[in-house]
């Protein structure tokens, strides 16, 4: 009912860099009052297929019956990431070396290819 917001997590600037691992890491579970927080790439998804007045409606889902678009697995990253590993903006060299070094847990190719999940 209203208006929700649907977003990557805002960090006060426009880096692609300022993103605190706890706070990636917090995506899935409520932390505010209302707005949907997302990965960049899930965001992304939004802005690319709706429209401004488009209605969409949010299910609950749990492990056992995720709901109809299924859950997919969720990204983790290690203290020290500063970025969403879903986001374009970061080069995919360095998102590869980070998952190799096993600091993330999967990440999303420029060219939309999950790696790790």
């Amino acid at each position: 009912v209203g208006n929700v917001y649907f977003h990557s997590i805002a960090v006060g600037t426009q880096s692609h860099y300022a993103l605190p691992a706890v706070t990636y890491n917090k995506l899935g579970r409520p932390a505010s009052a209302g707005c949907i927080r997302m990965a960049v790439a899930d965001a992304k998804w939004i802005y690319d297929y709706t429209s401004t007045g488009n209605t969409i409606k949010i299910v609950k889902g749990s492990t056992k019956k995720p709901g109809p678009l299924g859950k997919a697995k969720t990204i983790k990253v290690k203290g020290g990431i500063n970025y969403d590993p879903t986001d374009p903006g970061v080069p995919d060299s360095r998102k590869k070396k980070d998952y190799k070094a096993k600091r993330i847990s999967g990440y999303l190719t420029k060219k939309g290819k999950k790696i790790g999940y």
